[in-house]
């Protein structure tokens, strides 16, 4: 006899029968808010922290949350739209901005890849 199974998690990636992937960039999310809220500590909200630096920390300790194991899924626009926009208003909680900064040109100014050629990457 084989069971069937609702979801499974393999490498830290949740799969589920219905083939979406909701539960898993919602994990993503919640993931990369706690690493975000984490590395608070290191000063990452400061004012006085150069921008470059911010940038690097983000890059290095948040981004790679928010993408892992997206690479081996289908991402439709509704959960490529959260993606983006979370990582959106995470640079700009990260700047000290307001929410009405728009992402593509802050992205373009910090030299960073937007979120649709980060995941295509992948």
């Amino acid at each position: 006899m084989i069971e069937a199974h609702d979801k499974i998690k393999y490498l830290g990636v949740l799969i589920n029968s219905k083939n979406t992937n909701d539960e898993h960039i919602q994990q993503r999310i919640k993931n990369t808010i706690k690493s975000l809220n984490a590395i608070g500590v290191l000063g990452i909200n400061d004012k006085n922290l150069k921008t470059k630096i911010k940038v690097q920390l983000y890059k290095t300790y948040c981004r790679p949350i928010l993408s892992y194991g997206c690479e081996a899924l289908k991402i439709n626009q509704i959960d490529q739209r959260k993606l983006k926009t979370i990582e959106g208003t995470i640079i700009k909680r990260i700047m000290g901005l307001g929410k009405r900064a728009k992402t593509t040109k802050l992205l373009h100014a910090l030299e960073m890849e937007t979120t649709e050629i980060m995941l295509l990457k992948g």
